[in-house]
């Protein structure tokens, strides 16, 4: 369904086939984390520089996943764009009542196209270390 190339943005990820409007394109996979923890290893990630980390609200609490660990998923690889997303998160509950984040289609996204979604990051600090996310 999806394949990751290297690109000028280091890996990113495109679409093998054609998905539909609304249709679900990947899941971001990793570790979930409490807000406590997630203070923690932000700091980490500060110093380290390998973030992937997506903080979302469940069940009226912040939350995050933590997707550091390569476990050839490819949702953890999806690039940012604010002008031209393709697809936007969602957050589902599972049986266990625990939070997946899925990626689903904004649009037709057809094969060879990359797969973006706007990280809505709009700190200032955070733009200026990372001028990429303007985009």
């Amino acid at each position: 369904m999806l394949d990751v190339k290297e690109t000028s943005k280091g890996r990113s990820v495109f679409a093998k086939r054609l998905f539909m409007q609304n249709e679900i394109v990947a899941e971001y996979k990793g570790e979930f984390v409490s807000s406590a923890d997630f203070n923690q290893r932000t700091l980490e990630a500060d110093r380290t520089g390998n973030c992937f980390f997506f903080e979302f609200f469940f069940q009226n609490k912040k939350c995050a996943i933590d997707a550091k660990v390569e476990d050839g998923s490819k949702g953890r690889l999806i690039n940012h764009s604010r002008r031209s997303p393709n697809v936007k998160p969602i957050v589902r509950s599972t049986r266990k009542g625990l939070p997946v984040l899925l990626f689903k289609a904004l649009r037709k996204i057809h094969r060879g196209d990359e797969v973006l979604y706007d990280y809505n990051e709009r700190r200032g600090y955070v733009i200026q270390t990372y001028p990429w996310l303007q985009d």
